[in-house]
């Protein structure tokens, strides 16, 4: 949820997606963007990824729990960089909040520790 640009690796949530489908066929992935719809349709189509398998939506801010906690996993892989090393992304609070385990790219703030000693989700070490 939240933005496609600025810190988010969004050709890389899109990359893990597709891969996550290959294993389950039935896997749906909602995007809940203040970003361009037609962008996350593209990013889709591009991975050959039906639009059955994918929503978009612009909700209202005081609706995105609801959405958020009818899901199953919460996924943020943010861009490494040395100011990131020392934050943690507000967006792990809402997820951990709503009762989502996460899916997380390592090195970003205290995302390792949320997985590898709180159980929180699954890291992806590698994000190629």
């Amino acid at each position: 949820s939240g933005s496609l640009d600025g810190w988010y690796l969004t050709e890389k949530m899109a990359d893990f997606f597709a891969t996550f489908l290959g294993r389950n066929s039935q896997a749906h992935l909602l995007w809940l963007t203040t970003g361009s719809h037609d962008r996350v349709k593209s990013l889709m189509s591009k991975r050959n990824i039906s639009e059955a398998n994918f929503s978009v939506r612009a909700v209202p801010a005081a609706e995105v729990t609801s959405y958020l906690s009818a899901a199953d996993a919460g996924i943020a892989f943010i861009k490494p960089c040395i100011s990131k090393l020392a934050s943690s992304p507000t967006k792990n609070g809402e997820y951990l909040a709503c009762g989502l385990p996460l899916i997380l790219n390592a090195g970003i703030g205290d995302s390792d520790a949320l997985v590898d000693v709180w159980n929180a989700g699954v890291l992806v070490r590698e994000c190629n």
